[in-house]
């Protein structure tokens, strides 16, 4: 079954520009730049000239969504209203890049250029940086250099203020030929970086960390803070990339000079050092290191709630933003009192920021409404569990009236949790129509942005086929797998190390349906492609996929009893108890349950020794309660009687 399970809500840090100045351009929450022209920032009158233009735009969609009527009509307007939006918020961020860029420049030729800029527009500075005064700065002097580089760096980012983004790129390669100073070549990091240049941005990144090094040798008090939004910002981009060891590495470092700082100056530093661990902890969950990830998280709340005693209108919505990870953290290890408890902390504040600011805040509590109703679920507290996913929806619902585009998919998300609610509670006909709801707005989403959301569409089908499947429903069920599986084989093409984990979850679950048909030779293909892309998975990253091995292991076990090939059978559920057994010795919490679950099967299948039912039960005397522990403890009782 595919889930959509938590809606993490994250608090991760967003890329950091470096030396920021951070006192002199705001932007307030309408986008509005304010700007204080200390020495020779950009006007007001300059700012709005590019503000402008946007939030007329984003005035007049927003007029015409309310007046729409279809829904069709409504997507369109929403879509073009979030790119305009999403534009504004560029804009607004290049703006402020570039006034703070000339607050702080003391070179002659961004001060001349910044004044042409002001007084004449872009194509009277473009002809600057082409005419006689400028070149006369090409004499190979040292300071001159620093010359061409800053105007060309002043060229780079009105271009790109233009939406001239090749033209930029160009002029920050220009701005390195001159001068390859610290502050030039994380510039241009920082630019490839927003502009999707993921392994160019590495590559220069790490050119202006060796800079940065060096500088932080001679003066590590001014440049030690440098260095670690450099790591921050690399150890996000090796994140995004997969590359999860250098992504451990870079924050570690990161991590560490920031410890330092916050020695001498807390109050600066602190909010620093829990925005890494948050990363962090990120990471480590994501590759399944359950106990680092606590331990990061449970560090990071400490900093936060400290932070947030004496500005709790900053920090609170971070705190919550923990709290919500680390309660996704405790209800993968199957500690659900921990979960329970994090979440509904995290539910209060953010019950408390929406109160005062329901546009930001709601879609956090519709969010952590979601991810505890998942812990309900799991605990089989199906009232309270259904309970907060309809509050959720009603939220989302809501907040999709005015922006359907951003929130349809979050309705669509919290629908597919309520279905698989539905058919655990056995209430078909309420599984169907909320997955075939969840299904129309995915579809709708996938039109317009197909490379996202045909990945919903996706899942929603193999969850909608498993339904069928549940209602002896086999011919609709075969032909929801089979688009599932079409739709994810297409993905995998482009992205295999994402996607061949939902093309082999498919392959699994179209396999057990060809069993249950008794179509045994197109199961055992389905089933031997699925384990060969989970094989492949694992070895990249066993942490991750190992488990999903042992799963497809299981279920190739039973076939092959069913066949009568016991041979096969006893080698398939061997290997997946090896692979339980040491995951299991790795991290209990989580893979306990699995392994007792194993051991129950080996001895119902195939008359493995009784004394496996021991260790399972000892095993499942740490997860009394939930409800797959209390079914299989009654499996044990069975087969003792037996």
């Amino acid at each position: 079954m595919t889930t959509f399970a938590k809606v993490s809500l994250l608090t991760i840090l967003s890329f950091t520009p470096l030396f920021a100045n951070k006192q002199e351009v705001k932007i307030d929450g309408d986008h509005n730049i304010v700007t204080q022209i200390v020495n020779k920032g950009l006007s007001q009158k300059t700012v709005d000239k590019f503000i402008k233009p946007y939030k007329d735009r984003i005035n007049s969609l927003e007029r015409k969504l309310n007046r729409s009527v279809s829904i069709e009509e409504k997507y369109l307007i929403s879509e073009q209203l979030n790119k305009v939006r999403k534009a504004l918020d560029k804009k607004s961020r290049e703006i402020k890049e570039l006034n703070t860029f000339i607050e702080n420049s003391n070179l002659k030729v961004v001060r001349i250029a910044a004044r042409i800029y002001e007084e004449k527009g872009l194509t009277a500075t473009l002809a600057y940086f082409k005419s006689t005064a400028f070149n006369a700065f090409k004499t190979n002097t040292d300071k001159n250099m620093k010359e061409l580089a800053g105007g060309y760096r002043f060229e780079a980012k009105v271009l790109a203020l233009d939406n001239k983004y090749d033209e930029a790129k160009k002029a920050y390669k220009k701005a390195l030929n001159y001068d390859r100073n610290v502050e030039t070549l994380f510039d241009y990091a920082y630019f490839l970086q927003t502009q999707n240049y993921f392994d160019e941005a590495i590559q220069t990144y790490n050119g202006s960390l060796l800079e940065q090094r060096a500088l932080a040798k001679s003066n590590p008090k001014v440049y030690n803070a440098n260095v670690a939004v450099t790591l921050n910002n690399l150890g996000l981009l090796y994140s995004d990339n997969n590359q999860m060891q250098k992504a451990e590495e870079a924050y570690v470092e990161a991590l560490m000079i920031r410890r330092a700082l916050a020695k001498s100056n807390p109050k600066v530093y602190n909010a620093d050092v829990a925005t890494t661990l948050n990363n962090l902890g990120l990471l480590y969950n994501t590759n399944n290191q359950m106990q680092k990830g606590e331990e990061a998280y449970v560090e990071a709340l400490m900093l936060r709630r400290a932070l947030a005693k004496s500005n709790p209108k900053v920090y609170n919505a971070y705190v919550a933003g923990t709290l919500n990870n680390l309660a996704n953290l405790y209800q993968t290890n199957n500690e659900i009192q921990k979960g329970e408890e994090a979440y509904v902390e995290a539910l209060t504040l953010r019950r408390a920021l929406a109160k005062s600011n329901p546009k930001v805040y709601n879609a956090d509590v519709a969010g952590t409404l979601n991810n505890l109703a998942n812990l309900y679920k799991a605990n089989n507290q199906m009232e309270k569990a259904e309970e907060a996913y309809r509050e959720a929806l009603t939220l989302y619902r809501a907040l999709a009236k005015n922006n359907p585009k951003v929130y349809n998919d979050k309705v669509a998300t919290t629908l597919n949790n309520l279905a698989i609610l539905y058919k655990a509670n056995n209430q078909m006909q309420k599984a169907e129509e909320a997955y075939s709801e969840a299904l129309i707005l995915y579809r709708a989403l996938a039109k317009s942005n197909p490379k996202v959301y045909n990945a919903y569409v996706a899942g929603t089908l193999n969850n909608l086929a498993n339904l069928y499947q549940a209602k002896n429903q086999m011919q609709k069920a075969e032909e929801a797998y089979g688009e599932a599986l079409t739709l994810r084989r297409a993905l995998a093409k482009s992205n295999p190390k994402v996607y061949n984990a939902y093309v082999a979850e498919t392959l699994n679950n179209l396999a057990n349906l060809y069993r249950a048909n008794n179509q045994m030779q197109k199961a055992e293909e389905a089933y031997g492609e699925a384990l060969t892309l989970r094989r492949a998975l694992a070895k990249s990253n066993p942490k991750v996929y190992k488990d999903k091995v042992g799963i497809t292991l299981n279920n190739l076990a039973v076939f092959y009893t069913a066949n009568n090939q016991m041979q096969k059978a006893e080698e398939a559920y061997s290997e997946a108890l090896t692979l339980r057994k040491a995951l299991a010795k790795s991290n209990p919490k989580v893979y306990g349950i699995d392994l007792a679950h194993s051991l129950v099967m080996g001895v119902y299948l195939l008359n493995q020794p009784s004394e496996n039912l021991d260790e399972a039960e000892k095993v499942l005397k740490g997860f009394r309660g939930i409800p797959k522990a209390e079914w299989l403890l009654g499996k044990i009782g069975e087969l003792r009687q037996r």
